[in-house]
């Protein structure tokens, strides 16, 4: 036998040892990885499995661009060529992927020179950017000291900026490696540009790939010590030691042992090694799943459907690809958060009351949170959108759909900006981005994620209305604008705010009248009339007492107060907390919106609204607080953008252009993908954010019990419940908030030392001491914190639950 033969089998020998140690692992710790994959793990996998694939894509992206350069070859086939390549490796090894890639580009007319110049690039790219990327693995070294974290940064970004201003530099070196061996570079040599474009696609690898990665450690154990940036840096340290073995079947064994030196002295060896065999999974599941994608798109390429979707606008389609995606992923994940019980009766349950009632007969009614008293939604909001869902609710009724239909609503108001900046800035690639952007906005998807509001509707419909005052078509925004008036009391006031816009912008006196009077004389008649009618004494709006610290029951002594005493308005206006707040507003889209302020200043009043309050909470972005703000920072940013463009674009053209080779139109597309991706990672509630909202998608104690006793307890009992569980009972005509109606109530379910509880544990436990003592009532269930009381003589079933 050979030396080559040798070699092969001793490779299939390791292939095989590798996978046997994996099963032996599966199956000896069977019961703690079944642990693992439970409900709240699913999601992150399924995260990781969309990351990877992106990632996958970005890679053979680079390699299909090269191709496309020289040679008339569809996009789908060079994907695919360059997936069955890339599954290869698996047998007998990475050396493997290469002798595939000359074989069925050959088929495509895509000489042996060519490849070999092709996967030159390729492969210094892959080396020196997963090098790059593995300076980021140095923080784990010492995981208590920032420091070498940021040296590998500034290290990172020196050599980016090295390579974006001097490309030639890496050109010389391909050259050179191609006239070593004797590759006809003249034939297939690529231009500056083309190298900057494979360089960005590599960039975006490994950055999607590493973040696949964090997720799942993110999914495994919530891991403070290790930062994204650091798992970015692992996951490149660990693949090019494995590639570097490229005998072995992709890095297999070479990677899972790179992963456990890294991650056994923060976690033990065992589960660093569950992570490690975790990860290799969905990295091969997503490898394969390119492969039959790309399969299946190669057959049909000449069909109906690729000829339907070459006609569309792909942008557009790709946008609502993601679209979907965003929907989907809140609207499970706002299903898991009221499933795990992070949702109480502030906001979602009086949100629920509301509309089930309404679908009852019993218009806009809901029980006082404060009180026990039967009273009108009118005395606390005006938010009579609300009332829209009872007709469906009653067909449908559970809160999961009220969920759903926010996520859809908040998703699809992406449409109307990628509309709108395709109109201003004239370029789809550029409304694609901005597009995307809004679905990677933290304030977005912190209105997304608390709760359920009416007000959340006013993003899609006040995009809408100026989307059609732009397009000048005043009847179709008038109506959007009238459903946005509907979502909140003070959002008349933004349409008093467009009237004054089509005044001096669109030049357009009398439909600029009508705007500025219909929005005027509906907030006045819900902040004067309504609110005041349908409160106890015909007292002013309950949140009054934010603005002012005087003794005033009404709005218009609040803004007398206030304008009497204007250094209350700048102290309220010029201090940290409210810089920050609109850092946080600003950051994600790079400050653009400050570039058009006029459209920007729609958003005045609401602005003001919650500038000038002393809740802390309406100065941040994590609730619902921001909804009617978020259209117009998107708004004064696309012509923010259009602007900048416009007035510098002769400057750079002479400069910028000239040196540098890249137009003003790029730049300010780069500045925007950077903020966005630094302002998602920082703000943002995705799990790669650093204030994510992975959080609820761990079960509170208790949450099986809650979720069961919801449909064992008929809709005609009361029910006192602390907030924390109040929503999963507010189908009804009376829910209390405990301990109201303590002595009284059908049934008392109560969840002490819960998170966003609104009455002092004290009180709730000297309450139910008093519950257990007393002859009125029966304990059904107790078990940790959790309490369930169900009053004598009711004889309601629920001994289901102790079986829980």
């Amino acid at each position: 036998m050979d030396k080559k033969k040798i070699r092969k089998y001793f490779w299939y020998f390791i292939y095989i040892l590798s996978f046997v140690f994996i099963l032996y692992y599966i199956v000896k710790y069977s019961s703690y990885i079944t642990q693992i994959f439970s409900l709240s793990f699913l999601p992150f996998v399924l995260i990781a499995v969309g990351l990877n694939i992106l990632a996958f894509i970005a890679m053979a992206s680079s390699w299909a661009y090269m191709v496309k350069r020289h040679h008339k070859a569809s996009y789908i086939s060079l994907l695919h060529i360059f997936f069955i390549s890339q599954i290869t490796r698996y047998v007998p090894g990475n050396i493997w992927s290469f002798i595939a890639r000359f074989t069925n580009n050959k088929k495509i007319g895509v000489n042996n020179s060519a490849t070999a110049y092709f996967l030159a690039i390729e492969n210094l790219n892959l080396i020196v950017t997963a090098a790059v990327f593995s300076l980021f693995s140095i923080g784990l070294l010492r995981i208590n000291s920032s420091v070498p974290l940021i040296l590998a940064i500034l290290l990172s970004f020196c050599f980016m900026i090295v390579f974006f201003f001097f490309p030639h530099l890496f050109k010389n070196v391909i050259d050179r490696f191609a006239a070593k061996f004797h590759v006809k570079a003249d034939y297939t040599s690529l231009s500056k540009k083309d190298l900057i474009v494979v360089f960005i696609l590599f960039i975006a690898y490994w950055t999607l790939f590493g973040s696949a990665f964090f997720i799942i450690l993110q999914g495994f154990h919530r891991i403070s010590s290790i930062s994204l940036l650091s798992a970015i840096g692992m996951n490149a340290a660990a693949w090019i030691i494995g590639y570097l073995s490229f005998l072995t079947p992709s890095g297999l064994g070479v990677r899972e042992g790179i992963f456990v030196l890294f991650l056994q002295k923060s976690l033990g060896a065992i589960p660093a090694l569950t992570i490690a065999i975790i990860s290799r999974v969905v990295f091969t599941f997503s490898e394969v799943l390119c492969l039959g994608f790309t399969y299946i798109a190669n057959k049909v390429r000449n069909g109906k459907i690729v000829g339907w979707v070459k006609k569309r606008d792909k942008m557009f389609m790709l946008l609502l690809l993601l679209i979907l995606i965003y929907i989907a992923y809140f609207s499970f994940l706002t299903i898991v958060r009221n499933h795990n019980l992070y949702s109480g009766r502030f906001d979602l349950g009086n949100m629920v009351q509301v509309i089930w009632n309404t679908s009852h007969g019993r218009f806009f009614q809901l029980t006082n949170s404060d009180t026990d008293h039967i009273v009108s939604r009118f005395a606390i909001h005006a938010d009579i959108f609300l009332v829209l869902f009872a007709p469906i609710y009653k067909i449908f009724s559970t809160p999961n759909l009220l969920l759903i239909l926010q996520s859809t609503a908040l998703g699809l108001s992406a449409i109307p900006i990628y509309i709108l900046a395709k109109k201003v800035i004239l370029n789809r690639f550029i409304s694609f981005v901005i597009a995307v952007s809004f679905l990677f906005y933290p304030p977005l998807e912190w209105v997304n994620f608390y709760e359920f509001h009416a007000v959340a509707f006013a993003v899609p419909l006040l995009l809408l209305t100026f989307l059609c005052v732009y397009s000048r078509s005043y009847r179709w925004a008038f109506l959007w604008a009238l459903l946005a008036i509907t979502t909140k009391e003070e959002i008349g006031l933004i349409i008093f705010l467009f009237g004054l816009y089509i005044i001096f912008k669109n030049k357009d006196v009398r439909q600029g009248v009508v705007f500025l009077l219909t929005g005027l004389i509906s907030s006045i008649f819900f902040l004067f009339v309504v609110i005041p009618y349908f409160r106890p004494n015909d007292s002013g709006h309950f949140a009054l007492s934010y603005y002012t610290d005087a003794a005033v029951s009404s709005a218009g002594g609040v803004a007398k107060d206030l304008l009497t005493h204007p250094w209350n308005i700048i102290l309220r206006l010029f201090n940290p907390l409210s810089f920050y707040y609109l850092i946080q507003l600003l950051f994600p889209l790079g400050f653009l919106a400050l570039l058009s302020p006029a459209t920007f200043l729609l958003s005045s009043s609401e602005l003001a609204v919650n500038l000038l309050s002393s809740d802390y909470f309406m100065k941040t972005i994590f609730l619902q607080y921001t909804s009617a703000i978020i259209p117009f920072v998107f708004i004064a940013s696309i012509f923010g953008f259009k602007k900048t463009v416009d007035k510098y674009d002769g400057w750079y053209k002479k400069y910028l252009i000239r040196y540098l080779r890249i137009s003003w139109q790029s730049v300010l597309l780069i500045w925007i993908i950077s903020m966005t991706i630094l302002g998602s990672a920082i703000f943002g509630a995705l799990p790669v954010g650093y204030n994510n909202a992975s959080y609820v998608l761990y079960a509170k104690e208790g949450t099986d019990v809650i979720n069961r006793l919801e449909q064992l307890i008929p809709a005609r009992y009361s029910v006192s419940a602390t907030n924390s569980v109040g929503a999963h009972f507010s189908e009804r005509k009376y829910i209390y908030t405990f301990p109201i109606k303590a002595n009284s109530a059908d049934v008392i379910v109560v969840l002490e030392h819960a998170s966003f509880e609104i009455v002092d544990n004290g009180v709730i436990q000297r309450t139910v001491d008093f519950l257990e003592d007393g002859k009125n009532y029966i304990e059904v269930y107790h078990k940790d914190n959790l309490y369930v009381f169900e009053k004598k003589g009711l004889k309601l079933d629920l001994s289901p639950i102790n079986h829980i």
